[in-house]
């Protein structure tokens, strides 16, 4: 696992990781803010994310989020919270009714799209298999 227990959130990335498809999503984000009538429209990039449970292992977060979502891949990226945020994003809430989980990754204050090749950077060097992936098939 790429990514180790700390004090923060376990932050998980469904494919695509590609910097195009991130600045994208980050697009679509505002262009639905705007349509939502969210103030101020954002620019952010959507992860799942979670608390770590007092003895929950990394690899067991990454299974317990990616058993309760709706999306499906094959390939996740798993970073944590305070590796984003060291590495200048930031990440917030953003729960919906189908995804209460559902986070978004951005530059300070959301306001114009976030450096999406050194945040692709992050992903793609942290990616795995999705571990429930086979157990979706059967």
């Amino acid at each position: 696992m790429s990514a180790e227990k700390d004090d923060s959130v376990i932050v998980i990335r469904f494919s695509p990781f590609g910097a195009d498809r991130l600045r994208e999503n980050a697009e679509d984000t505002f262009a639905d803010d705007l349509e939502r009538h969210h103030i101020p429209a954002r620019f952010g990039v959507s992860v799942l994310a979670v608390p770590l449970s007092e003895d929950e292992s990394v690899a067991e977060a990454v299974e317990r989020v990616c058993g309760s979502t709706h999306l499906g891949g094959k390939k996740i990226a798993v970073v944590t919270g305070r590796l984003l945020r060291e590495a200048g994003f930031d990440l917030v809430h953003d729960p919906t009714q189908m995804e209460p989980l559902h986070h978004l990754v951005g530059a300070r204050n959301f306001e114009a799209v976030p450096n999406v090749e050194a945040l692709a950077s992050l992903f793609v060097e942290r990616r795995m298999n999705n571990p429930i992936w086979t157990r979706r098939l059967s």
